[in-house]
């Protein structure tokens, strides 16, 4: 089974799809963590309520912005693979193309 994965994992016409996956994962925690910490200071300064929904709101936000970073690589990482398949070769307007459309 592990050495059926690895022969997978290395097939080089499935790597922009892994990039596309491990650039998901990647914004998902990025975002996450990074939202975490404003989310809890935020909350201790100007929140309101119960701890309950203070903590169910920390969460929320942040989860929602590792999930909308996530989604952002993907849209982005994706229009830059398509651009360069297209072109065969990575061009300087690539990337602001590809930022333009998923931004």
């Amino acid at each position: 089974l592990v050495l059926a994965a690895n022969a997978l994992v290395l097939r080089p016409e499935l790597q922009p799809l892994f990039a596309l996956i491990k650039g998901f994962r990647n914004g998902l925690v990025y975002g996450s963590k990074v939202r975490f910490t404003n989310a809890v200071v935020m909350t201790i300064l100007y929140g309101s309520g119960s701890l309950q929904t203070k903590l169910k709101k920390i969460v929320l936000v942040s989860r929602d912005h590792g999930l909308l970073l996530g989604k952002f690589v993907v849209l982005f990482k994706g229009v830059l693979l398509l651009l360069d398949r297209t072109k065969g070769t990575r061009e300087s307007t690539h990337t602001f193309l590809a930022g333009l459309v998923s931004g």
